[in-house]
């Protein structure tokens, strides 16, 4: 009897060490399903204030601005792709010659004032009928894959949309736009986009600033600041634009700006655009913190020398391959429904 018992007994205690050393395992497996799967703690909304509905608020000028950056900011800025969103055309460039080389579109090219976009595809425009309007031209113009020269696509019964830039582009590709006029500040965008509407003492205390080196802007402020355009696909639940309604940095961009971040989207999207949202998310839903776009883009001097210094993390591969060298970069598809290209 004695020693059916101290088997009962050995037995029992190989069973609670096999558990002890199993459970562990079991558990991190469960976790891992349960962070794929589980529902975001965080409300992306649950934050600040916006200036949703209110009137586009006064602000200095990037003008303005750079008489005291004149020497830091200025030199680089007229280069700045920020600077470039709209810029003034030149008959020089691959999109303008393009057009003017087309027989039928000639005349088209002989109006064209501003150019939109930089780098692959490029969009013409001119001045609209009424103040802080612009009229897009249907016909867009496209780099060669396979050429340093560029196609024009959408020539078919080309027109001047005066309305298709002010409910589709401007709030990403202009300056303080007023959703109810859709009309435009400024073209291209200028200091207050990212930088708000400081108080005049920012000059003597320059953490008043946001994004500024001297502020400690929190992580979920520069991913409302950088997200109001670089989150592509989203809209204003307010509006209905593809863009923020009259979004001040500063404000909770996600309080209006509905956004899809959900694993599915993201594996679905490009590798640039995937970037930006998997960066997002880990932010606003999921509250990591320790990286954001600041983390390794400079964008004044249009770095990104910084993330080379970095850890690998998931953000990686959503450009890099894990086991190919970080100089190999994915194939990118800058393709967007929301830019109609």
């Amino acid at each position: 009897m004695k020693s059916l018992q101290q088997a009962d007994r050995m037995f029992h205690r190989r069973v609670a060490l096999i558990a002890r050393m199993t459970l562990p395992v079991l558990a991190l497996l469960v976790c891992s399903v349960l962070a794929e799967d589980a529902t975001p703690a965080l409300d992306p909304a649950a934050w600040g204030s916006d200036h949703v509905g209110k009137s586009v608020p006064e602000f200095v000028s990037g003008d303005q601005c750079l008489f005291c950056h004149r020497k830091d900011i200025g030199p680089a800025w007229p280069q700045n792709r920020h600077g470039l969103t709209v810029r003034v055309a030149s008959r020089n460039s691959d999109a303008e010659r393009s057009l003017n080389e087309d027989d039928e579109l000639r005349e088209y090219a002989n109006a064209v004032e501003y150019l939109l976009g930089t780098g692959n595809h490029q969009r013409f425009l001119k001045h609209g009928n009424e103040y802080g309007h612009l009229d897009l031209l249907s016909v867009k113009w496209s780099q060669s894959r396979n050429s340093k020269s560029g196609i024009l696509t959408d020539k078919k019964s080309p027109n001047w949309n005066p309305t298709r830039f002010g409910e589709a582009c401007a709030g990403c590709h202009a300056t303080a736009v007023d959703v109810s006029t859709e009309q435009f500040t400024a073209t291209s965008l200028d200091c207050f986009v990212c930088h708000g509407d400081p108080p005049d003492s920012h000059t003597e205390n320059a953490s008043m600033v946001h994004l500024s080196p001297a502020r400690e802007t929190p992580a979920r402020e520069v991913m409302s600041i950088c997200g109001q355009c670089h989150l592509r696909g989203g809209r204003s639940k307010s509006s209905g634009n593809p863009y923020a309604n009259n979004f001040v940095a500063g404000d909770n961009l996600f309080r209006d700006f509905q956004v899809n971040l959900s694993e599915q989207s993201i594996r679905q999207r490009g590798p640039a655009d995937g970037h930006v949202f998997a960066n997002v998310r880990e932010v606003v839903l999921l509250g990591v913190e320790k990286m954001t776009c600041l983390t390794c883009h400079s964008v004044h001097q249009q770095s990104t020398e910084q993330h080379k210094t970095l850890n690998d993390t998931n953000l990686c591969w959503q450009c890099h391959e894990k086991d190919d060298p970080k100089s190999l970069i994915k194939s990118v598809d800058h393709h967007s429904p929301t830019c109609e290209y």
